[in-house]
């Protein structure tokens, strides 16, 4: 007599494999900027520049780092 596997388990270990593969996976890089809590400086994250895809902080920014919020660019 074989044994059954019930849909349930069988549902749930085809689940599990998707969301491990998933997981594997490298998040692309993304730009992004963040006021500090006083507002007198502004953050500057910059995608590589080998990534292809990167945005128009690129164009402004010469390089990821603080910033005056002045409208400043120079990195300190």
């Amino acid at each position: 007599m074989k044994p059954r596997v019930p849909l349930a388990f069988l549902i749930l270990s085809i689940a599990l494999a998707a969301v491990s593969v998933l997981a594997d996976e490298e998040s692309s890089p993304r730009e992004y900027t963040k006021v500090t809590k006083d507002g007198k400086y502004l953050f500057i994250m910059l995608a590589p520049k080998r990534w292809q895809e990167f945005g128009e902080l690129h164009e402004k920014y010469p390089a990821s780092g603080l910033y005056r919020s002045d409208g400043s660019l120079k990195p300190l």
